[in-house]
């Protein structure tokens, strides 16, 4: 049976990669499994404003670097995306001091490429916060808030040689909104979209996209009893579930999670227990690797250190 959300089977919530030598980060990090090793990535303490980036084969960790390198970081404002695509690690962020622009580098598993506005110079994707990637149908996806907090939703695609135009979705009268950054996952073959309402709300929406339509947009589990969120969720898919972890509302410091089968989504509850709660600033980053579901995030009270729990299958 598998373990449920909030059950004793996740582990101890602890730093990464141990309590006397933590990553820094600030806001969220970005996880993605890449040629069988996890990869971290994260903007560094205190708002630095460059992209850090640790792996884990399984068994320990790399030491923290600056990728490109140390002479040439890459900027980042808020926190980066990760996804693999055609056998390379994409890290997608907005620029520099809020810079409003969407940036792009790649990793081929020996070297960083350097780092460029996507889709080019002349016409870069406007962002506010973070944006989220997801691979769907042999395209990398990328969904994220407008220029400006403008409050809506945008998404472009990448074929593996260009990048489509950016537009609105579902369609320019009748965009969803949010509040902060969405996040993605393909599950069921389609792909969900879930983030916080407009003009931050605390209340979860989510839309999904099969290929050809999106759904309606709306609040889950129903409009009466919608899960609450801070800053924005995260989702996974892990033993025939979508995960769909969060900080709860009001800035309240503790992870909550549900799952969805296909059919109906779970109560919300506090994982792993409302006496034993993870601590969380920002957002949670959800990966699966090594038949475990990993959940890492910033302490409590933005303490600036890289944490992590874990579920393991049943």
């Amino acid at each position: 049976m598998n373990a449920p959300i909030g059950s004793d089977n996740w582990a101890i919530d602890a730093l990464v990669p141990d309590s006397s030598n933590a990553f820094g980060l600030s806001n969220t990090p970005a996880v993605a499994v890449y040629r069988n090793k996890l990869y971290c990535v994260r903007q560094g303490r205190g708002g630095s404003g460059w992209v850090w980036c640790a792996t884990f084969d399984g068994n320990s960790w790399s030491a923290d670097e600056l990728i490109k390198d140390q002479d040439n970081a890459y900027g980042i404002s808020g926190s980066p995306a990760l996804a693999v695509f055609r056998d390379k690690l994409y890290c997608v962020r907005q620029g520099r001091d809020s810079s409003g622009w969407v940036w792009c580098a790649t990793f081929d598993g020996n070297s960083w490429s350097d780092d460029r506005l996507i889709p080019s110079n002349d016409d870069a994707y406007g962002i506010s916060g973070s944006p989220a990637l997801a691979v769907f149908n042999d395209r990398l996806y990328c969904v994220h808030q407008g220029r400006g907090d403008s409050g809506w939703l945008w998404c472009a695609t990448f074929d593996g040689n260009s990048w489509s135009a950016d537009q609105l979705i579902p369609s320019a009268d009748s965009a969803y909104g949010l509040s902060g950054s969405p996040a993605l996952a393909v599950y069921n073959g389609k792909l969900y979209c879930a983030r916080q309402g407009r003009e931050n709300s605390g209340w979860v929406w989510c839309a999904s996209f099969d290929g050809s339509t999106w759904s309606n947009d709306q609040l889950i589990p129903t409009p009466g009893n919608a899960y609450g969120v801070s800053d924005s969720p995260a989702l996974a898919v892990f033993q025939n579930k979508l995960y769909c972890l969060r900080q709860g509302r009001g800035g309240s410091g503790w992870i909550w999670g549900a799952t969805f089968d296909g059919n109906t989504w779970t109560n919300d509850r506090l994982i792993p227990s409302p006496d034993n709660a993870y601590g969380i600033s920002a957002s949670p980053a959800l990966v699966v690797y090594n038949n475990q579901l990993y959940c890492f995030h910033q302490g409590r009270h933005d303490d600036g250190w890289l944490w992590c729990g874990s579920l393991p299958s049943a």
